[in-house]
């Protein structure tokens, strides 16, 4: 039997060659790696946080005093929407956003509001509010997360945290009080306003006292009775 050596030589330059091919064959695989993951958007869930303080679902409500009036409110969530809202560019979703929509009606007041909790680096409950009469608007921030904590949203609010607070012979926990800057918009096409609107929110409670100023005047509202799910 006639047994083939090899030698050194040929032996190097097999291992070189396979080194080469191994080398392409990495190459090739990151450069696909990086583009899978270049392709990937980010994802921008909700903060727990947020979700504590302002995410309720149908058939939660609040039944609202009028300070001075002494007349009643009811405030009721209608429905609850959850998408994932996308942002594009040059083409390519880049990044998706958590977002979570829900909408109250005022038996009072005619009013529809909406409650507005969205993932991002800065995470925002924003509040709307709508005449179902003269379909005029307003819009604030009325909570802000960052980094798994609650934040002044803009230099325009002013946010402080009480331990409690007794409203109606009530006593509440874990409380912030915003002073809102809320812009008002006029279906006739009158002049934009802005009031400072104060809310305070218990949390998992909702809003437990508002003081809510328009071009008509200021109300004080506190929260007589309430009932809420999550």
């Amino acid at each position: 039997m006639k047994i083939q050596t090899i030698n050194s030589s040929s032996l190097h330059k097999f291992i070189k060659s396979i080194n080469k091919d191994f080398k392409w064959f990495f190459l090739t695989f990151y450069f696909l790696f990086m583009i899978a993951c270049e392709d990937e958007p980010n994802y921008y869930p909700i903060p727990k946080i947020l979700k504590e303080w302002g995410y309720y679902q149908t058939g939660s409500y609040w039944i609202y005093q009028n300070d001075s009036s002494m007349i009643f409110d009811s405030v009721f969530v209608t429905s609850v929407t959850i998408i994932n809202d996308s942002a594009y560019s040059d083409k390519k979703l880049r990044d998706i956003y958590e977002t979570i929509f829900i909408n109250f009606f005022s038996s009072l007041n005619m009013f529809s509001y909406s409650a507005k909790l969205g993932g991002g680096i800065y995470s925002n409950l924003e509040f709307e509010t709508k005449n179902e009469i003269t379909k005029d608007r307003s819009y604030c921030i009325l909570l802000r997360v960052s980094s798994n904590e609650i934040v002044n949203p803009t230099s325009f609010y002013e946010i402080n945290f009480l331990n409690s607070i007794e409203i109606n012979n009530i006593s509440y926990s874990d409380v912030i009080h915003v002073s809102a800057l809320t812009r008002y918009y006029y279906e006739d096409n009158s002049p934009n306003d802005i009031f400072y609107n104060q809310y305070w929110i218990s949390k998992g409670n909702w809003v437990i006292k508002k003081i809510i100023t328009t071009k008509n005047g200021t109300e004080s509202w506190s929260l007589v009775h309430h009932n809420v799910y999550y």
